[in-house]
């Protein structure tokens, strides 16, 4: 075997060991293992190790949620043509505790952002498939045909609810600059993400016991 192809191989093996380690790194834990608190459920798979959603669709990140999508909300829509729209994203909501209209900080959701835009027509023609959604404005029903829609779009990318946590909504609030809270919050997952590897080692060393 030539030394180049030795060296190409070697690399290669390198590069898959190396997106395996990366993605053992923070493994999906299961909504049990959070005693059913869906807001750390939510915070630890889908903020925290965000990145293992990277180049995925919305059906491979909807795929891995134990918890059910209720309504959709803030549906972001581009103006496609001067006849009709197109869609980029929206709100994914698994719990409502405000009333839909007051961006309540209590809510549960997942805000998605779609690579490639939806047709407008066809997302009214999957809400429409459940008739509570008629006459609707804000909020809507989520359905399977909506699913069905959604599901082979790649993630642009995605957020989850920051506000339920208070180190984090007193830095949404009490900031007026942007970018200086984005900086912050990053380093608030960072160090979670600390955390969360010292827990999962501590939890592979007992097993090895």
């Amino acid at each position: 075997m030539k030394t180049k192809t030795k060296i190409l191989i070697m690399f290669a093996i390198i590069f898959v060991c190396g997106r395996t380690s990366a993605q053992e790194d923070l493994p999906y834990r299961s909504f049990q293992k959070f005693n059913k608190d869906t807001i750390r459920y939510l915070d630890y798979n889908f903020k925290i190790r965000k990145e293992q959603y990277s180049n995925k669709t919305v059906g491979e990140l909807l795929s891995d949620l134990e918890i059910s999508v209720i309504y959709i909300s803030e549906v972001l829509m581009e103006q496609a043509s001067p006849s009709g729209i197109d869609i980029r994203g929206m709100r994914l909501i698994f719990r409502l505790n405000g009333d839909g209209r007051d961006n309540n900080v209590k809510d549960y959701y997942i805000s998605i952002f779609l690579k490639t835009v939806i047709s407008g027509v066809e997302f009214v023609t999957a809400l429409s498939s459940d008739k509570r959604n008629t006459g609707r404005e804000y909020f809507y029903y989520w359905t399977p045909e909506l699913h069905k829609l959604l599901k082979d779009s790649k993630l642009e990318y995605f957020n989850t609810n920051d506000r339920l946590f208070e180190d984090r909504l007193s830095i949404l609030e009490n900031s007026e600059n942007e970018e200086q809270s984005s900086k912050e919050l990053k380093k608030i997952i960072e160090s979670e993400k600390t955390r969360w590897r010292k827990i999962i080692q501590a939890e592979k060393q007992e097993v090895k016991k």
